[in-house]
């Protein structure tokens, strides 16, 4: 009996800092309520113009820094959709769209369609594709979204970033 406790802690243990290291992924698809579906690999990603970006402090919801990220190049998240179309009759309606970024261990940040496009916001949150000298393919927790302009940076900072959900609200 103690050993299938021990056994049970053991795997609810380790499935629980599982979540907390999400898998490296490779590719990142772009799917949902769009005309087409997108699936960019590592490779396409880094052929996107990036940018030099200041150094990064990770703080959480108590305002604690967790760790700095340093030497981060990147690219517009924006950027990805310049070829997307939705299906829309109104340019209005672009108002109903949202983002959900999904990374490999289901950890989920959402935006609005006009926070990103019609928000400063839009020009802080960033596909990271270089992280302390490492490029794309190097970096063990690729692939990463971060979001500069936060006050709370670890919130809508993701690893593993594996796929972006595009939605609509409902109609009502």
């Amino acid at each position: 009996m103690r050993s299938v406790l021990l056994f049970i802690a053991l795997f609810f243990s380790l499935s629980f800092f599982s979540q907390r290291k999400p898998n490296a992924t490779d590719t990142l698809s772009i799917s949902g309520e769009l005309k087409q579906t997108f699936v960019f690999s590592l490779n396409d990603l880094a052929t996107f113009t990036s940018k030099t970006l200041p150094d990064l402090p990770l703080k959480n919801n108590h305002n604690e820094l967790k760790q700095t990220l340093k030497g981060m190049k990147g690219f517009l998240l924006k950027e990805l959709f310049a070829k997307a179309e939705y299906p829309i009759e109104k340019p209005r309606e672009l108002n109903e769209f949202y983002f959900v970024c999904i990374a490999s261990d289901n950890y989920k940040v959402v935006f609005s369609w006009n926070e990103l496009f019609n928000n400063p916001l839009g020009d802080q949150v960033y596909i990271i594709t270089e992280l302390d000298g490492k490029k794309i393919t190097e970096m063990p927790d690729r692939i990463l979204l971060a979001t500069l302009s936060d006050h709370q940076t670890g919130r809508r900072y993701i690893k593993g970033l594996q796929k972006i959900e595009v939605k609509r609200l409902p109609k009502e």
